[in-house]
């Protein structure tokens, strides 16, 4: 168990920083950074998906999974490994799992970004 979780932290911590060359990650300045719209930070998170070749039924799916994975996160206070556990359980790869919750920790709820590495 302990090795399926430090693989699944493992993974999730790359997820996050292969996000960083796609444009999405966390500001290091003390500018105020811009606000994203919805429809900005969806086609941030489809188009990280895409490039790793998760397959998804469809967008709408992706999307209200991602934004599933990061309320899991934020208002339920579950961490980032066990989230993609359960994706893992649903199916999903353990690197798929970690690209979701990686990309959706990213997107949606960036604030918890520190929390995988």
């Amino acid at each position: 168990m302990n090795r399926t979780i430090s693989l699944v932290t493992a993974v999730i911590a790359a997820a996050m920083v292969s996000l960083v060359g796609y444009g999405v990650g966390v500001s290091t300045s003390n500018d105020p950074a811009p606000v994203a719209s919805s429809l900005d930070k969806d086609t941030a998170y489809l188009t990280f998906l895409r490039a790793k070749d998760v397959g998804t039924t469809s967008n709408a799916d992706a999307i209200e999974m991602g934004h599933r994975v990061a309320s899991a996160i934020r208002d339920e206070h579950i961490n980032g490994w066990l989230v993609g556990t359960r994706l893992v359980t649903l199916g999903y790869t353990g690197d798929e799992a970690a690209t979701i919750v990686g990309a959706a920790i990213a997107v949606y709820a960036p604030e918890f970004s520190s929390s995988v590495e």
